[in-house]
């Protein structure tokens, strides 16, 4: 018996020293973080004790297609700090140190490196095509600003284009972008970023996508055309149109997305020819997940008598999984009655709740103490990083597990 043990033991060794060190991240559960239970469920799914969600799939490791034994030995060594995830080759790039422009940082840079913006405004539109990390000083401190470049007009391009793969955009506030943010390459990851004011106006062309150009869509938070990205912890907040069409907070067309605990939240279209509505979320012929976010008070304006609307979730011909989120107040706005279009396309999740979010601010839109919002995520989340007491489940929203969170109200003794 010994001896079988130790044959075991040698291939699994053997096995998980054979996985490339290029490996996603291991967070098959799909709960957001990796921890021991993702390589406990590796196992079982092997053993055939437990069925995995495709979506999962997107978080192997070693690029088989399949969950199994090689994905739970991997996790293990990593959790046991036996590999390290991070290039030897790579370097860390500091603006405004070494380059004073982003554009200047990213031209310098090769795959794997770290660009670290310090804290200021960069007026600038930035093409990331290299798979690298952007790592700015946070999203109240980093500006980048598309609106204000010399010799552009306001709805040249986004403030940040990612054509490059595997690429990590985290603690900006992006702005003045038309659209903010666009994503092309595969496996982009996008956290902790403030994502605001991205508009278009009465100099900007009439903009398609994806055949909505009864939409007229013109002003646009995020843009998700690649595949297997993730968009979570950020603000998405009052991007739209301002002047004639529709405005969206993420809009994704034919991408294979997972967005979790952000907020999106007055993203807006407007009135005029397009007779454009707004949209939280705009699902177009996608998959993925959407779990743990705010998504309220998305709407459009006027009309000219169009009738147009604002919605929270708006799904043409995709596939997602909808669940705990806070989905409330998306209707038309201008209109005398008010009409509520929370779902379009898609039902809520059985988890989902439609409540008033109660922020505390409109800058950085922090939960109140007695939001319904705290402690009411997904119950397999990590809320491990969220200040105590934190009730032992995830907030929703932008915040939700990080150590920005806010607690809820403690009754009196």
């Amino acid at each position: 018996m010994f001896n079988y043990i130790r044959i075991f033991v040698y291939c699994m060794l053997i096995c998980f020293l054979s996985l490339g060190a290029d490996a996603s991240s291991g967070d098959i559960s799909g709960n957001g973080a990796t921890t021991l239970g993702d390589a406990i469920l590796g196992l079982k799914v092997e053993c055939g004790v437990e069925n995995i969600k495709t979506y999962a799939l997107n978080n192997e490791v070693n690029q088989d297609n399949k969950i199994g034994v090689a994905d739970s030995l991997y996790i293990l060594q990593c959790l046991a700090k036996l590999r390290s995830t991070e290039d030897p080759n790579a370097s860390i790039i500091k603006i405004p140190t070494n380059y004073q422009t982003i554009s200047q940082a990213v031209s310098a840079a090769k795959d794997g490196d770290t660009i670290e913006v310090s804290g200021g405004i960069y007026d600038e539109n930035v093409i990331i095509d290299k798979s690298i990390k952007l790592i700015g000083a946070g999203m109240d401190s980093t500006e980048i600003n598309g609106s204000t470049v010399p010799g552009k007009t306001p709805c040249n391009d986004p403030v940040l284009s990612i054509t490059g793969n595997k690429v990590v955009v985290a603690g900006f506030k992006i702005t003045g972008g038309y659209p903010g943010l666009e994503i092309i390459g595969e496996n982009a990851v996008i956290e902790f970023n403030n994502i605001t004011n991205n508009t278009s106006n009465e100099y900007c062309p009439n903009h398609s996508t994806g055949g909505f150009y009864a939409e007229g869509l013109n002003g646009l938070g995020l843009v998700v055309r690649g595949g297997n990205c993730k968009i979570r912890n950020n603000l998405i907040v009052k991007n739209g149109e301002t002047w004639d069409g529709g405005g969206c907070g993420i809009e994704t067309h034919g991408a294979n997305v997972i967005i979790e605990n952000n907020t999106i939240v007055r993203n807006s279209g407007a009135n005029g020819a397009s007779c454009g509505d707004g949209y939280g979320i705009l699902a177009l012929y996608s998959s993925g997940r959407i779990i743990n976010n705010i998504i309220a008070d998305n709407d459009a304006w006027d009309g000219d008598g169009c009738n147009v609307k604002g919605y929270g979730i708006y799904s043409v011909d995709s596939d997602f999984q909808v669940d705990y989120n806070n989905v409330w107040d998306n209707d038309n706005g201008g209109w005398e009655v008010k009409e509520m279009n929370n779902y379009a396309g898609a039902g809520p999740g059985g988890h989902d709740i439609a409540g008033d979010p109660m922020f505390a601010d409109e800058d950085l839109y922090r939960l109140s103490s007695s939001s319904p919002c705290i402690d009411a995520g997904a119950p397999n989340y990590d809320y491990s990083s969220e200040p105590e007491p934190n009730g032992g489940r995830v907030n929703i929203g932008a915040y939700g597990n990080t150590p920005h969170a806010t607690c809820a109200e403690m009754p009196l003794p």
